[in-house]
């Protein structure tokens, strides 16, 4: 073998385990720098579904949307869509895909991650124009303060004010009062008010506030007439407007501004001794109201326990404990602390406004039954089973006699 040949074997072996070396350099498959075995590709979103894909509204009803994100597998992933709207003067969306109609109008509500994308179309009507009640008698009214709320919204103010026109047919002790009464004495919302309120004047106002959640609003009477009573004259109601479109959506708006416009009546903010000593210790451990019509009410349903007072809530915040039915025993009744189920204003309430001083028709009462007996513990098997309302309940500032002096 000549000595060219011997020197081109030597070379052809020292560069085979260059060759190997690069081969393993370059299949990342067989070990990654800690050592181990490499993962799996991640299954990126390739397709997102949107549901419904068609919905009809009128102008401040509300709607849910969702959506499903997949991947290439067709597996259905964890990853959220992003909603939003074509045009945020017909509807906007929220984060949890709650649609509210903000005009008429042909919107696109679409569900997006990254490029990836579905929509929905959303056809908005112009909502009916609702009149005030015809059989308004003025014992109640509400005045709309910072702007009129959407139609819907509106309507549940309307009708409140209409359903608690048709049970009251008067005020004990009631006589009109000269007003005259700076901006921001009774809320933030309220503004000067100079003028003669014969019965009960609301001021209403929905707005921001804090979001969903947390703070559904705050109600009560600002200024209750002097004598034995306080009939109130002038309350105020303010809420804030996302939590206003979630009862909305939930299907208890009307009963959650009944509910609300009861405590600027009275219910639950003038029961305390020094009110109408209706309820001895509303924050005590098991507080009742002791009012001879709605105990009388609470006997009709078959209470055992009736002689000793209508069990009022020991539970919750000061917003709650203290000045509503109690939950535990009377579930869909209007004034408990919790909304849920049909939110009826039975006998027990009504009652409880004739206790109060107001002259009431008992006829006009919901039909209502408890759900289950009550014995002698005062309560049923059953929990909460409705959403506590996060309302903070207002007290007079004054008492305001004939000649509209303001007295503590």
């Amino acid at each position: 073998m000549n000595h060219r040949s011997v020197q081109s074997q030597v070379l052809r072996r020292a560069a085979l385990p260059l060759v190997l070396l690069a081969a393993a350099c370059s299949d990342s498959s067989l070990v990654t720098p800690d050592g181990s075995a490499p993962s799996a590709s991640v299954d990126r979103p390739t397709k997102v579904s949107i549901s419904p894909r068609l919905v009809a509204l009128k102008v401040g009803e509300t709607a849910t949307v969702s959506s499903v994100v997949s991947g290439s597998s067709g597996t259905n992933l964890s990853q959220r869509a992003l909603y939003r709207s074509t045009n945020l003067a017909l509807a906007t969306v929220s984060a949890a895909g709650l649609v509210t109609a903000r005009a008429a109008g042909s919107v696109m509500i679409l569900a997006e991650i990254g490029t990836v994308a579905d929509t929905m179309r959303l056809t908005v009507a112009e909502a009916p124009v609702i009149s005030p009640p015809q059989a308004f008698n003025g014992l109640v009214s509400v005045r709309f303060v910072g702007g009129t709320p959407s139609p819907v919204i509106a309507a549940a103010f309307l009708q409140a004010a209409a359903r608690l026109n048709d049970v009251i047919q008067g005020m004990s002790g009631s006589f009109p009062v000269p007003i005259n009464l700076g901006a921001g004495q009774c809320n933030a919302s309220q503004p000067a008010i100079n003028e003669t309120v014969g019965g009960l004047l609301i001021l209403a106002s929905v707005g921001p506030i804090d979001g969903p959640g947390s703070i559904l609003g705050q109600a009560g009477p600002c200024l209750v007439r002097t004598g034995t009573r306080g009939i109130p004259a002038l309350g105020v109601m303010s809420f804030d407007e996302v939590d206003m479109d979630l009862m909305s959506s939930r299907g208890l708006l009307n009963g959650v501004v009944l509910h609300e416009m009861l405590h600027v009546l009275g219910i639950g903010t003038l029961w305390g001794p020094d009110r109408q000593a209706l309820v001895a210790d509303p924050q005590g451990t098991d507080p009742v109201f002791m009012g001879q019509r709605a105990t009388g009410a609470y006997g009709v349903f078959g209470a055992l326990n009736a002689s000793l007072g209508v069990p009022v809530e020991n539970t919750g915040g000061s917003g709650t404990r203290g000045g509503h039915w109690r939950e535990s025993v009377f579930r869909d009744e209007l004034m408990t602390g919790w909304a849920g189920g049909a939110m009826q204003m039975s006998a027990l309430t009504v009652g409880a406004l004739g206790d109060m001083g107001y002259a009431v028709d008992p006829s006009r009462a919901d039909a209502y039954s408890l759900p289950a007996l009550v014995g002698p513990g005062g309560g049923t098997s059953g929990l909460q089973a409705g959403v506590q309302l996060g309302e903070s309940v207002l007290e007079p500032i004054a008492r305001v006699d004939q000649r509209g002096k303001f007295l503590p």
